[in-house]
């Protein structure tokens, strides 16, 4: 059982003026203007009590909160800064030393500041607003910043019954390379106390993968927020609570709400990774409610060439009850266009508006709005240079979303401009097996006599493969093409529903989405899983070339009735067609995090659960 203690408020006068710095005259090299809580440590100062200090400030009646920066002669000054949970820039300064004690002021407040041990400083008569106060914070050196996150608690049932839940850390590295290990949870609880815990239980994240993990926390203001902190315990008094804190800006992209807030454990206690309606919930002294963040990573302005996408960015389907309003503009004055290289949402009951302007207020394009399949490899263009998109998703059953390019336009496919070779498969027709998934029917063909020179990329490109295959139900199939070097590339994968046959379908790198196509899929498809230029580039084209399909369900047989390859003397660069077909989900399979303190660092998040809550789709009446 973890010890908690229960602090007593100390007194402070605290210097202000808004999000205005202060500027006082200088008297007995102490006094300074307000300070730059960006400022670096200085080395010579890691092992004393001067440089910079940082923590977290809170009055007990929880009307003034913020993180506060304190710097001890880091820059020759004495002073301090707070900045609130409303933006505001508070200053203090140094008016008196006494010995190790610094006592600092300003127009709305005081504190004195031991340090006399400099890794246990204590702030003492902390006052803001004439308002008794609690200031906690930490030495900070020149490799090891400290990070502060400030939230706010609610019972669910008693909105009165609110205060403060920040986390502080002195900043030691997590063990998992992302992130810093919380140091301290800060509870400030109007007419109940002042709490504080430094103990933390270990736990198995499901989200990440992560076995035996502590709290971690990553907070690059504008950049990156990560708070994990699952199944913790504290004694808040004599009483035993219990919190999970699970936020991720990761979980998102350029078009999401904000953050993705998730729990780690379903209602029954199985381990998983399941979206929540908040940042975290508690439960203390018969009460029960949920626990918020501050928002600090915005939504990045996209320019031509980068990709709008759905809200979980390949790691999941995108959310029920979604209203996400985007607006792009380039400001020339020309005519914006977005290519979809994807787009597959709940059909007749998600769907994305398109408006030809500014708001959505703006005139919808023609076709708008759009479900299902229907954006998928096509190019809108406005009148102007501003389209404004609103997606709006139900209470139920989602999808793997979308992905457009800002400025995009359609793409055209692949023409070779010099001679083509083309080789045919024999000795077919063949069976392709009922429900033998995961075996593979391989239909194989050799490519020979192209010359001595043969690399794809630099001699040669592949122009395109055609097959054609007699199946009752489509989706039950997964077609490949394998390289003589054993490279795999999905062709397609489970598509066209219900539907019947392949026939004279061309693969061509640069044709349309496959995924976006009816049966019998005649006409020019990208490849589903990339390009063939980027797919090949390097190996050689000479070998064992093969169409390899398996099928995935019982009750319906089919038939390879034809596969042929063609090869083009004019190569084309690996990078000439963009990767749109690819699913995301399947495409982005690894989160990539930034810390100020490691290189980026990827973890494996292919084998996570990771699933929306849902309405029981039976309740909604959907026929």
């Amino acid at each position: 059982m973890k010890k908690l203690f229960l602090l007593f408020a100390l007194s402070l006068i605290v210097f202000s003026c808004n999000k205005d710095e202060i500027t006082v005259e200088q008297e007995n090299g102490f006094i300074s203007d307000s300070i730059d809580p960006k400022m670096t440590p200085r080395a010579e100062f890691d092992e004393s009590n001067l440089g910079m200090y940082h923590g977290i400030i809170v009055t007990e009646d929880v009307t003034f909160h913020g993180e506060i920066w304190i710097n001890l002669g880091n820059d020759g000054n004495y002073n301090a800064t707070v900045i609130t949970v409303s933006g505001d820039k508070v200053s203090f300064f140094a008016e008196e030393s006494n010995d190790n004690t610094y006592t600092f002021k300003g127009t709305r407040g005081t504190f004195d500041f031991d340090v006399t041990d400099f890794t246990n400083a204590i702030a003492t008569n902390v006052t803001i607003d004439s308002k008794v106060a609690v200031l906690h914070s930490y030495k900070e050196t020149s490799t090891q910043r400290g990070v502060g996150s400030l939230g706010t608690y609610v019972d669910s049932a008693d909105a009165a019954f609110t205060g403060t839940w920040d986390l502080i850390s002195v900043g030691d590295p997590h063990p998992l390379g992302i992130g810093v290990v919380v140091t301290e949870v800060l509870v400030v609880a109007p007419g109940a106390g002042v709490f504080t815990d430094m103990v933390f239980e270990p736990f198995d994240f499901a989200c990440f993968g992560a076995v035996g993990t502590l709290p971690m926390l990553l907070n690059d203001p504008g950049v990156r927020n990560e708070l994990w902190a699952f199944e913790q315990t504290s004694m808040f008094g004599s009483i035993l609570a219990t919190y999970d804190l699970g936020i991720s800006s990761v979980i998102r992209d350029g078009n999401n709400l904000g953050y993705a807030d998730f729990f780690n454990r379903d209602g029954g206690g199985a381990p998983g990774c399941f979206l929540a309606g908040s940042s975290g919930v508690w439960d203390w002294n018969g009460r029960s409610g949920t626990i918020t963040f501050i928002s600090n990573v915005p939504l990045p302005v996209l320019a031509c060439g980068e990709i709008y996408e759905d809200t979980l960015a390949g790691f999941g389907d995108y959310r029920n009850d979604e209203d996400v309003i985007r607006t792009f503009s380039t400001g020339d004055a020309s005519p914006l266009t977005m290519f979809f290289g994807s787009f597959d949402v709940e059909d007749g009951f998600d769907f994305m508006h398109i408006y030809d302007g500014p708001t959505t207020a703006s005139p919808e394009i023609v076709g708008s709005p759009f479900t299902g399949l229907e954006l998928a490899g096509m190019e809108i263009t406005g009148t102007g240079d501003t389209l404004t998109f609103e997606f709006i998703s139900d209470t139920s059953i989602t999808a793997p979303g979308w992905l457009a390019e800002v400025c995009g336009t359609a793409a055209m496919p692949f023409v070779c401009t010099g001679a083509t070779t083309s080789f045919t498969a024999g000795g077919l027709p063949l069976v392709i097996p009922d429900g033998a998934c995961p075996t593979e029917s391989i239909f194989p063909v050799t490519v020979s006599g192209l010359g001595f020179a043969d690399v794809i990329g630099t001699d040669y490109a592949i122009d395109n493969v055609t097959i054609d295959i007699a199946h009752t139900f489509d989706a039950d199939l997964e077609i490949h093409l394998v390289s003589p070097a054993g490279t795999f590339l999905d062709l397609s994968i489970g598509n066209g529903v219900g539907g019947d046959d392949y026939t004279a379908t061309e693969f061509r790198d640069g044709g349309s989405s496959i995924v976006a196509g009816s049966p019998p899929f005649t006409g020019v498809f990208n490849p589903q899983g990339g390009t063939f230029a980027a797919a090949f580039a390097g190996e050689a084209a000479t070998g064992a070339w093969s169409i390899q399909v398996c099928d995935n369900t019982g009750a319906d047989e089919g038939m390879m009735l034809g596969f042929s390859i063609s090869f083009c003397d004019a190569p084309v660069a690996p990078g000439a067609f963009r990767d749109f077909a690819t699913p995301y989900a399947e495409k982005l399979n690894k989160a990539t995090f930034t810390s100020t303190r490691s290189s980026k660092v990827k973890s494996n998040v292919t084998e996570k659960e990771f699933v929306s809550k849902r309405v029981n789709p039976v309740s909604l009446n959907k026929n």
